[in-house]
């Protein structure tokens, strides 16, 4: 993972919008058991509050083939 998750927080807070890569790697910290519980708390809430459009997040877990999350945030 190339963008640190705390880096992903703080864009959220400053209601900046997420890059397809970004939402892809928050999810991926989250799926990897690397977040805190309050980490996971922070992404949910600063994607309820984003400005943009409703986006759709699909995640797929390579260590776990076929199993795929996906997510859909309504801003």
């Amino acid at each position: 993972m190339t963008t640190p998750f705390r880096d992903i927080l703080l864009k959220l807070c400053r209601r900046e919008d997420l890059t397809r890569d970004e939402a892809r790697e928050a999810f991926l910290h989250v799926m990897s058991g690397e977040a805190s519980d309050a980490q996971i708390a922070a992404l949910l809430m600063g994607l309820g509050e984003a400005t943009h459009a409703p986006v759709l997040i699909s995640v797929s877990i390579p260590s776990r083939p076929r199993r795929d999350l996906t997510l859909l945030v309504a801003g």
